[in-house]
């Protein structure tokens, strides 16, 4: 049997002291670092050397150039209507009437917008071992019923579009895209 452990044995605890650090907010911190970034409001842009907010390890302007070269670096194929992302934008153009009232929005020419093709993202199709783990161990397969029903639903799931977009990184060549 475990040996009783009272919360009033005196083995229950054990005063320790720990050193720490606290910050300007008045969080106590056991590293260092961790408290001096707490009470930080700026930092040093990791590339120019400037001040900048905390939050980032780079200033706005060098983080400008560096999205700049990364799309700049991106292979470019040319605009044929289909679904783009604005270059580190959330907006899903699906048209190129999307990308004109965009470009309107945003106030730049068509030619100015740093475009990516939109991957489609279709829903995975089920397969009958999801259910492997209520199955019993002697190998039998999935009732037919609910391989029927399965193979109902995965014909669904190909006969329909995309559930969503994501990004391809691939960018649009500018100069392709007119209406």
């Amino acid at each position: 049997m475990a040996e009783v452990i009272l919360v009033t044995d005196p083995r229950a605890a054990t005063h320790l002291m720990i050193d720490g650090w606290k910050s300007l907010s008045g969080r106590v911190y056991t590293a260092e670092r961790a408290a001096r970034y707490d009470s930080a409001t700026h930092a040093i842009c990791s590339d120019c050397g400037v001040t900048c907010e905390k939050y980032y390890t780079a200033c706005a302007a060098c983080r400008t150039t560096r999205s700049a070269k990364q799309w700049d670096d991106l292979p470019k194929v040319p605009y044929n209507g289909e679904p783009a992302w604005p270059w580190n934008g959330d907006e899903l153009l699906m048209d190129f009437d999307d990308v004109a009232d965009y470009a309107d929005r945003c106030e730049v020419e068509i030619e100015d917008l740093r475009l990516v093709k939109a991957k489609p993202v279709k829903m995975r199709e089920l397969e009958c071992d999801y259910w492997s783990d209520d199955l019993p161990p002697d190998g039998d397969d999935v009732p037919g019923w609910l391989q029927d029903a399965v193979d109902v639903l995965n014909r669904e799931i190909q006969a329909n579009g995309p559930c969503c977009w994501t990004d391809s990184k691939i960018a649009i060549d500018p100069r392709s895209i007119s209406g």
